[in-house]
């Protein structure tokens, strides 16, 4: 089965599928965000906690309760390192763990930031190749290559003679067709080989 890459509605798909992938990305950049300003926030408190040797407090009590309480051993915090292991640490030692974590976070975002950046262009590209598209109405005939002993040579010495038109091209005032796709390359020497 053959798929014609130039078809409009395989190009809506690939858009589609493009946005998803970049929805999904900016998914990943808020929930990240969301991580580094609660770390930002918890080593805001960690930096006073150790102030005092007691605070008063609201303790959850429940889903929907709360009642005072003091909290005592400020300078103790019980950190999790991950896979439910913990560990007891000062204050201080517990804010460098954060700021590590911080700069794993910062990392992840660059990371994402990278990928959004390459799918935005993406994209544009994807949609500027779907209005070439449907602008097209002209069909499309692949032709085998009708000469196998024939090859194509291209010239050495001026890479840019493929672009400019041949004489007989510019001297010919014939405009292409509304339905022909526009001609990027003029012409090749064709020659035979012995």
């Amino acid at each position: 089965m053959k798929y014609n890459i130039m078809d409009p509605t395989n190009l809506s798909r690939l858009k589609e599928e493009q946005e998803k992938v970049l929805a999904s990305t900016d998914e990943k950049i808020e929930q990240w965000q969301k991580f580094k300003t609660d770390y930002k926030a918890l080593k805001d408190r960690l930096k006073t906690l150790p102030d005092k040797v007691t605070h008063d407090v609201m303790v959850p009590f429940g889903s929907l309760a709360f009642m005072p309480g003091k909290l005592v051993h400020t300078n103790e915090i019980m950190v999790l390192l991950g896979d439910n292991w913990f560990v007891e640490r000062s204050a201080k030692q517990a804010a460098a763990i954060v700021d590590r974590r911080i700069k794993s976070v910062n990392t992840e975002l660059e990371a994402l930031q990278k990928q959004r950046s390459l799918f935005e262009p993406r994209i544009d590209f994807t949609s500027e190749l779907q209005q070439d598209a449907e602008a097209f109405t002209g069909t499309i005939v692949e032709k085998p290559f009708e000469n196998p002993t024939a090859s194509i040579s291209f010239p050495t010495e001026n890479p840019t003679a493929l672009i400019e038109p041949s004489p007989t091209e510019s001297s010919s005032s014939v405009t292409p067709s509304q339905n022909e796709p526009p001609k990027r390359v003029s012409k090749f020497k064709v020659q035979r080989q012995n």
